[in-house]
């Protein structure tokens, strides 16, 4: 998957999930740079099978998740679906885009609305032939990102990020946001289809062949106060199609598979921008100057920035809307071959190697469609002083680009790389191995393009007809170390890991603000950085009824601290937490012969970490647990279960994430983590 827009999928009717971790290049690709996660949905089987479940909680939670299977040994058909409803639990007291009377009130943010659907199609003539045809349709249409100012106060003067927000969307925003509320609107759509023949009892031949959609709008509101002020859309539609052919072989002392991969995709992403042009340079200036114009938010979150425009023109004009958009789009064909295989060396001893070479063409390119500001020519004809710097702080509002009419103006170039991975196995005992692995990953080369119209001749810098300034952050390159033990342990009722890594970062890539564009993020590279770490975990059938099981981990994530890499020197990864850990427990037991109990309790902890980079004082999460629990029956024969069910048992106060888009213009943003959920599911299966 590709695109953050495009990579979202629910997880229903799953049949397991493999998480590996290290470059994993050979198998899955330049996108598994530091490791791979792997969700196998479950296929059509001969036989009449079904189950749904319904839940309903708090917040007006209602879910819903379920399958039916018909087929036989030839053909089979399988279709699953996922319903999911909640109300927000962010309170909005202001009505929404299109108006500033705060009487109404919009929706609660953070809500859930996800609609998804599989279906699935298999067809088995004999038994060395497997056809399986895969569609998948995924729609979420929630209330309002909570972008919650940790600046600016609410209506009620409150400034406590988890009491609820004031977000006013902009007077603009069905004509220029395209939406007249707060939310997104994003539909994934992907069709696969995998054919398996087996020659024989050593060789296999797979082809894989895949495409996929997406079309995501999301209206938001990134200054999280009542003021118009930045509101913005971010409008993305994407596509890609690729096709793998791969030989598997499996005999004595050898396993290996080999072969070769196309994938194609094009993107497009369009962001409007709308204010008010007082609004704008009230809050603007504020941030940087301290309050020339004064406080751009009152303390009891009104906002006098709305009557700026009128003061600034002595009453010529109560208010100037201002709007743009820009855009970036992108074009990608990467192919690539590949190898690996693994020798049974002996009896204990294993050993695996793969390689892939692999070929890149991007294209990037950017679009603006800039309109001049209104209020500048008036502020410099005004005799004010100051309003020739006031006026200059206006020109931010191009965000840094240049207008293009719409056209867009793009780069291209080709890459290409050599990636590998290298495995050894030790078998002390049937039951315990030693394992130790090295790989290096690939983070692909990035062009970012900007419009720019401003250069360099002659030792002048004179003006030019509109182009595409690129800058080329080169490919980030990792080599993984790990290596550990893993064993079975009291006849197999104890299963623990413990595991040691290093990996070595070269063109350590990065997004941070753009210092000569407020309001901008750019990819940047940084010389280099490291990541160490120990894991553990472990699964014990502590008693036929009750299992334990946990994981903990110490993850000491820095850019290196070298003079060269400035402002980047010695921050920590952003969102990585030195430590986390869980610890869960399950629980059945028989009441009678057709009823037993079952129950599940699990504990996450994560420790202090950094939404930002460079690391921002105060956009940040300090260390929190959570406590997730459910209990209920079962039919010992699995054909019915209650349950009772509570998330974020404590109803603790956490962060997923801050900074954000209003963090660029130095009123960082917050997005408050979910408070308690509980409630009641039904499970039914045939």
């Amino acid at each position: 998957m590709s695109r953050s827009r495009g990579s979202y999928f629910d997880l229903f009717d799953i049949e397991r999930v493999e998480v590996v971790k290290g470059p994993q290049s050979t198998l899955f690709g330049t996108a598994a740079a530091i490791g791979a996660i792997s969700v196998i949905t479950n296929k059509p089987e001969p036989g009449i099978s079904g189950e749904a479940s319904f839940s309903y909680g708090n917040l007006d939670l209602i879910e819903s998740q379920g399958f039916i299977n018909v087929g036989n040994d030839i053909i089979a058909g399988r279709f699953a679906y996922s319903v999911k409803q909640r109300d927000g639990f962010i309170a909005n007291d202001f009505p929404g885009p299109g108006s500033l009377d705060p009487s109404e009130f919009g929706d609660a943010l953070n809500g859930q609305d996800v609609l998804a659907f599989r279906a699935s199609l298999r067809f088995t003539p004999n038994e060395d032939l497997t056809v399986d045809l895969i569609g998948s349709f995924d729609q979420q249409k929630p209330p309002g990102t909570a972008f919650v100012s940790g600046t600016f106060p609410g209506l009620d003067g409150d400034t406590n990020i988890f009491n609820g927000a004031t977000l006013s969307g902009s007077p603009q925003s069905e004509e220029i946001l395209g939406g007249t509320e707060l939310g997104l609107d994003r539909e994934v759509f992907d069709i696969n289809l995998t054919i398996a023949y087996d020659f024989n009892e050593q060789w296999k031949l797979t082809t894989i062949t895949n495409y996929r959609e997406f079309d995501s709008v999301e209206v938001f509101d990134a200054d999280g106060s009542a003021a118009p002020y930045l509101e913005f859309t971010e409008d993305s539609v994407g596509d890609q199609w690729s096709q793998e052919v791969r030989l598997n072989y499996e005999g004595e002392g050898l396993a290996a598979f080999f072969g070769g991969s196309y994938f194609h995709e094009d993107g497009t992403q369009r962001i409007p921008f709308a204010t008010e042009e007082g609004v704008f340079l009230t809050c603007f200036t504020d941030a940087l100057f301290g309050s020339p114009l004064g406080s751009c938010v009152a303390p009891d979150g009104s906002v006098p920035a709305l009557n700026t425009t009128s003061l600034l023109t002595g009453g010529f004009l109560s208010a100037i809307p201002y709007s743009q958009v820009t855009g970036n789009t992108g074009s990608f064909d990467i192919w690539s071959l590949y190898g690996d295989a693994t020798v049974n060396v002996t009896d204990r001893l294993e050993v695996s190697l793969g390689m892939r070479y692999v070929n890149e063409s991007r294209t990037s390119g950017a679009f603006a469609e800039i309109t001049d500001s209104q209020l500048a020519p008036i502020l410099l004809d005004s005799g004010v002083p100051g309003a020739a710097d006031l006026a200059g702080a206006l020109s931010f509002l191009s965000l840094g680009e240049v207008n293009t009419n719409g056209e867009v103006l793009d780069v291209s170039q080709d890459y290409s790389d050599w990636l590998l991975r290298a495995n050894v196995l030790y078998r002390l005992t049937d039951d315990i191995s030693f394992y130790a692995t090295a790989g290096r990953g690939r983070r692909s080369d990035v062009i970012d393009v900007m419009t720019a119209n401003m250069r360099e001749i002659n030792g002048n810098t004179v003006t030019v007809p509109p182009f595409a300034d690129a800058t080329f952050i080169p490919a980030e390159i990792i080599w993984n170390y790990e290596g550990g033990i893993k064993g079975n342990f009291f006849d197999n009722r104890l299963f623990a890991t413990v595991g040691i890594f290093y990996q070595d970062y070269e063109n350590f890539q990065v997004t941070i603000p753009d210092p000569d564009n407020v309001g901008m993020f750019i990819p940047s590279s940084a010389s280099g950085a490291t990541n160490w770490g120990v894991e553990t975990d472990f699964s014990a059938q502590v008693t036929e009824e009750f299992q334990l099981f946990g994981n903990a981990a110490y993850i000491d994530a820095e850019i290196n601290d070298d003079p060269q890499n400035g402002n980047l020197a010695g921050q920590r990864f952003r969102l990585q937490p030195r430590w986390a850990a869980a610890l869960g427990a399950l629980y059945e037991q028989d009441l009678t012969d057709d009823v037993a109990v079952i129950g599940s309790l699990t504990w996450t902890f994560e420790g202090q970490k950094f939404f930002e980079q460079p690391n921002v004082a105060g956009v940040e999460e300090d260390s929190y647990s959570l406590v997730n629990a459910r209990l209920g029956l079962k039919d010992t024969d699995d054909g019915w279960q209650v349950e009772a069910f509570v998330n974020n048992m404590f109803d603790k106060e956490y962060l997923i994430d801050g900074g954000n888009t209003g963090g660029l213009f130095g009123r960082p943003t917050f997005i408050p983590g979910a408070p308690r959920i509980y409630g009641i599911e039904l499970t039914g299966r045939f």
